[in-house]
Formats: structure tokens, C-alpha cells, sequence
């Protein structure tokens, strides 16, 4: 039998993004529990297939508010919620 404790030990750590929920929906304005996001912070909001990019304009109690750019017809309440990171790069290639 192949001893597979070397190979497992050599994996990278895996770190999954803060997520939370959609909480509530009205019209493009959209409120959702976590994650901790400053105000002017993009969001994806996910459900299955579907997903709408979002940006934190505002706080109300734990909550966060949030402004699709996206379209959301298709998102349901309890649907994932979770930070983007956009990197740029500036100067040589």
C-alpha cells in the first residue's frame, strides 16, 4: 500500500473567502448577513447558475446593504454571498 502522508503534507493550505446570505431583496437594493465589507466593496451573489455582482453602499444593524449591477430576477432568498478581489496590474508585462 502507498503511504500518501508525504503528498498530503505538500498540499497547499486552502482558505475559503468569509461568505453570507441574502437576507432580503427589493427592487436592486439587496440586504445580506457577512461577510464584513467595507462600503464601496464589490459582492457576488450566487444561486446555482445564476449571480449578480453587487457593490456595499451602506450598513443597517449586521447587516449589509448592497446595490446589484447586475441583474437578480433569478436569486432567492439564502442565496451565497461572498467578497470579490479584483487585481490589477500596472507597468511592465
Amino acid at each position: 500500500m502507498i503511504d500518501a502522508t508525504e503528498y498530503i503534507e505538500a498540499l497547499p493550505e486552502i482558505a475559503f473567502p468569509p461568505q453570507g446570505t441574502l437576507t432580503r431583496s427589493v427592487g436592486l437594493l439587496l440586504e445580506a448577513t457577512g461577510p464584513h465589507l467595507p462600503v464601496g466593496s464589490l459582492a457576488m451573489v450566487r444561486d446555482g447558475a445564476t449571480s449578480a455582482t453587487c457593490e456595499v453602499v451602506g450598513f443597517q444593524d449586521d447587516r449589509l446593504l448592497l446595490l446589484a449591477i447586475d441583474e437578480t430576477r433569478q436569486l432567492s432568498l439564502g442565496s451565497e454571498v461572498a467578497p470579490v478581489h479584483l487585481t490589477f496590474k500596472v507597468g511592465s508585462w
